[in-house]
């Protein structure tokens, strides 16, 4: 609204241009050996990945704008027109010039127009672990808590191993992987109501909740269905055995396809699983040592091979009727890819490098 008044000959007029904008946020703030045994399962078929849902430790939510109310001068002169505005995100500029553009805009770029990516952090657009992996922009802190840049994908149950119980109801996953020069960086938020690691030794690392990696180092594997050696491994992690502290150390690493051989301790000060309420997040960076090589040095074009497995507790201890463990109080397990039939033994990841995904780096 634009108003001129004039009053009286000793008192000159002025006209001032008033512009007032609205301003607001127009956006929303954003498995396991099978040592002796290759026989621990039963052979099944099938591949699958899941939907997206995005989290990162360095993307806080972005607060909606909230502009303060502005009002009218009071110029001394009484003038029904020109009575305080209440117009909350208003803006005004007594002068009538250039300073109300300039106040505006820079209010509305501050606020509405702020990325949601404050923190610095843009989620790579990536929609299947299996077939391409974004690089990771910073080295990963092995806190339980998602590093930058991937996003959270679920893990679609794929080859559950028992023939005998379902996969308990309230049990998933969501996956993250990423890429840096020197390694692989895995995160998994694991929903588990009854969490159960393995009882203590001498059951096996894989008889209860837990995580399984599968990893190459080139996508490419010299007498499938056995793992290059070195070169490629299975690395095993247990669940939090309460809600208080983490697990990282007590894994183990292995080469079953090549006579179910254990290749030790998993030893690495680079994994973790960490108590959450209602489950655990598991993370863990993989470099060179991780798989029996002197070196490893990754680049975007080339190609790893990986894949990822849920070991999955009993709903109690003891087991109640109608679950049937397989070992300790594993009632099965499922992974993010298995190979296609024909396989050799088992087209499960622990028996056959042919079930491993072979994404490209992005």
């Amino acid at each position: 609204m634009v108003a001129c008044g004039c009053v009286g000959a000793l008192l000159l007029g002025a006209c001032g241009r008033l512009g007032f904008e609205l301003l607001g946020d127009d956006r929303a703030s954003p498995p396991p050996p099978g040592d002796a045994g290759l026989d621990r399962d039963a052979q099944v078929g099938g591949s699958g990945t899941g939907g997206a849902s995005a989290g990162s430790r360095s993307m806080p939510p972005m607060d909606a704008a909230t502009d303060a109310q502005s009002t009218l001068p009071d110029s001394g002169v009484p003038n029904p027109g020109m009575d305080a505005q209440a117009d909350t995100g208003s803006m005004q500029d007594a002068g009538g010039d250039a300073a109300l553009d300039a106040g505006a805009d820079a209010a509305l770029d501050a606020g509405a127009d702020a990325a949601p990516d404050a923190g610095g952090c843009q989620l790579a657009s990536v929609t299947d672990y299996c077939t391409e992996l974004p690089a990771l922009p910073a080295a990963p802190l092995i806190d339980g808590e998602l590093d930058c840049g991937p996003p959270l994908l679920d893990v679609t149950p794929v080859g559950w191993t028992s023939t005998t119980s379902p996969l308990p109801a309230g049990f998933s996953a969501r996956l993250a992987v990423a890429w840096r020069p020197d390694g692989v960086y895995f995160f998994l938020d694991v929903t588990d109501p009854t969490r159960l690691p393995p009882p203590p030794p001498p059951e096996e690392v894989w008889c209860g909740d837990g995580v399984e990696l599968y990893l190459d180092d080139n996508g490419t594997y010299a007498a499938s269905p056995m793992y290059d050696n070195p070169g490629s491994i299975q690395a095993l992690a247990i669940a939090p055995a309460n809600d208080t502290n983490p697990v990282t150390s007590g894994g183990e690493r292995y080469r079953s396809p090549n006579g179910g051989l254990l290749v030790g301790a998993w030893t690495s000060p680079r994994y973790g699983a960490f108590p959450r309420p209602g489950g655990y997040t598991f993370e863990a960076f993989m470099m060179a040592d991780d798989i029996d090589l002197a070196s490893w040095t990754l680049s975007a074009g080339g190609s790893v091979g990986l894949n990822v497995s849920l070991n999955v507790s009993t709903s109690a201890n003891p087991p109640p009727a109608g679950e049937t463990p397989a070992c300790g109080l594993r009632l099965g397990q499922y992974f993010l890819h298995i190979a296609g039939p024909p396989c050799t033994t088992s087209c499960l990841p622990f028996a056959t490098a042919a079930a491993f995904c072979n994404p490209v780096l992005q």
